[in-house]
Parts: structure tokens; C-alpha cells; sequence
């Protein structure tokens, strides 16, 4: 049987390239064929590797001593800047949730009461009360619950705003460990502060807040590479999470701890698996040629997540003893 045709063309790479850049070319390569990544993609990213080898290549080809012309600092690639599809994902187990939290009551005939709070119970709210009786999944169900639209529609323009900027950061396996580790934070660290309480407490903002912390970890461990603006950004982003922060308190509707909390394991999951980003210049102008952005493994990300949550759990089942004793 003929070999089909080619899922992508290529230019190949000149002779005789630089082994790191053959790496990178390669390395682009493999990733292209096993992804099936869209031709036109693959294509650009090989010209722009093919173009930075050149570049170097023609630079280190100049004797000592003499005058290069300068370019213009500008990264030649972006690195795998691919959809925030994670994000989609969440926004829309979300909002199906949701729906279902309406139609349960006609489903199972859940009496309504108030703002819908037996509802939500049912349905796995956090209550400390039920928490540490032992159901402890209540650390994970009530980051995918909201009381109304308008609590969802918050949280998910918060999500499409922050966390798309955080998935893409990160990769998706590292974005999905940041988001359930932050979930359970949050609401463990609101257990902590109300382990009496039968008040439910429900809401994907304490997630939400752990991504934010994770991109202010990324932008305080990259400020040197990324340049000034990492520092104003950085700047922005911390006072807009203080003030979140503060309101969280002060509003009594709202749980400060959760965000909080979700603030805590962000910054710890964050330094665990940030992305270093490296530049890659040119030995004789020193121009920056090539932008790597070495990312965690997903299999990093995922023990980084259970441990997260194992830790959590194991922190309300102490609290839970200790209520007991």
C-alpha cells in the first residue's frame, strides 16, 4: 500500500545547523507528527527556527572585533501557544452544573429555601459541619457549584480572564493541577476558620484566586528574562489581589478565607511548577535569537496535585478528630 501524504510540508533544514538548533528543528519535528499539529503551524515555527540558526550562524561567522549590524530585539518564536482549551472546559462543566442545580428541582423534588441552600447542600456545598463527619468530597464539589447566574457569570469571566493567561503560561496538565489544588485549599482553609459553622459555601473563586497567585509566582521568577514589564505587571496583579482580598472579608455574602486559601496553594503549587523562561542569544551581539520556555511534565503536575490534596484532606480529617475529641 502507498504511504499516504505527508501530514505536514516542510522546508527542510540547510546543512550544515548548529546542534542545538538541529535539536529544536527535530524536536519540532517529532512533536508536529505525533500532535498531527495544523500544516501552517508547523511550517511557520520551522522557517522561524531555520531563520534564528541562520542568524547565529551568520554572526558567529564575523571575525573579532568587527561591527554587526544590530537587530531589533524581537522574539522569533512563540512557544507552543496553544487555545486555553482547560479553561473552556471548566467554564463549561460550570454552567452544566448549574442547569443541572435547577432542574434538580424539579428531578428530585429539592425543596427550595431562601437562596436554594438545602439545594446546594444536597448537591455538595462545603459545610464544615458535614465535612468533618467525613464527607470529605465536599473539599471538591463546591468549587463546581454557584447559588445563581450572576455568581457563575462572575467566576467565569474571572476564569476566561485570568486563567487563560495562567493555562497558557503554564501548559494545561500544570493549569489543572494549580486549579484542583486551589479548590481544595480554599475551601480547607475556610473549613479551618469556621469548623463550627453550617453555613454553605460554594463558588469555583478560590480556584480562581489560586491561578492568580501562580501567574505572580511566574512573573516574580521571570522578571529578569521578561524585562521591566514583569515587575509592573507583577505590581498590578498583587494590588488587584489584595483588594480582592480585603473585600473578600469585608463583605459578609463573601468567604475571604477561601480566596484566601486559594491564594496559599496557588504560591505553593506555582513555585513547584512555574515555566523558566530562557533566552537565547547570539554569541557576538548578544541578540536574543530564540525564546524557550521550559515547562513542568504533566507527570510533575500530577503528583504536585495529589500531594496538594492528599495534604488537604489529611488536615480536615486531624480537624475533624480533634472536633470529635
Amino acid at each position: 500500500m502507498p504511504p499516504g501524504p505527508p501530514l505536514f510540508h516542510i522546508h527542510p533544514a540547510p546543512r550544515p545547523m548548529h546542534p542545538f538548533w538541529q535539536g529544536r528543528y527535530t524536536t519540532l519535528i517529532s512533536h508536529c507528527t505525533r500532535r498531527r499539529r495544523r500544516p501552517a503551524t508547523c511550517h511557520n515555527a520551522a522557517r522561524v527556527i531555520i531563520r534564528a540558526a541562520q542568524l547565529s550562524a551568520d554572526d558567529a561567522a564575523q571575525p573579532p572585533g568587527a561591527l554587526v549590524p544590530t537587530r531589533p530585539e524581537k522574539t522569533l518564536l512563540r512557544i507552543h501557544a496553544r487555545r486555553p482549551v482547560w479553561t473552556y472546559v471548566i467554564i463549561g462543566l460550570n454552567a452544566s452544573v448549574l442547569i443541572f442545580q435547577k432542574l434538580s428541582l424539579l428531578l428530585f423534588r429539592v425543596t427550595p429555601y431562601g437562596a436554594g441552600l438545602p439545594n446546594l447542600q444536597t448537591l455538595g456545598a462545603k459545610v464544615s459541619t458535614k465535612i468533618l463527619t467525613g464527607q470529605l468530597w465536599r473539599l471538591f464539589t463546591a468549587a463546581f457549584l454557584h447559588v445563581n447566574l450572576r455568581h457563575l457569570l462572575f467566576n467565569s469571566y474571572a476564569l476566561y480572564a485570568l486563567g487563560s493567561a495562567a493555562e497558557i503560561l503554564y501548559g494545561g496538565s500544570a493549569f489543572l493541577s494549580i486549579y484542583v489544588a486551589g479548590a481544595v485549599g480554599g475551601n480547607l482553609a475556610s473549613l479551618l476558620a469556621s469548623a463550627t459553622s453550617s453555613r454553605p459555601s460554594v463558588g469555583s473563586s478560590g480556584a480562581v484566586f489560586s491561578l492568580i497567585a501562580a501567574m505572580c509566582v511566574h512573573l516574580e521568577r521571570n522578571r529578569k528574562p521578561i524585562g521591566p514589564a514583569a515587575r509592573e505587571n507583577l505590581k498590578l496583579v498583587a494590588l488587584a489581589t489584595a483588594l480582592n482580598l480585603a473585600g473578600g472579608w469585608l463583605m459578609p455574602s463573601v468567604d475571604g478565607w477561601a480566596h484566601f486559601g486559594g491564594c496559599v496553594f496557588g504560591v505553593l503549587m506555582g513555585a513547584r511548577l512555574v515555566p523558566l523562561v530562557v533566552l537565547h542569544r547570539s554569541g557576538a551581539t548578544g541578540v536574543v535569537t530564540f525564546v524557550e520556555v521550559r515547562r513542568r511534565g504533566a507527570k510533575a503536575a500530577a503528583v504536585a496535585a495529589v500531594v496538594a490534596v492528599v495534604l488537604a484532606v489529611s488536615v480536615a480529617v486531624l480537624v475533624g478528630i480533634a472536633a470529635g475529641a
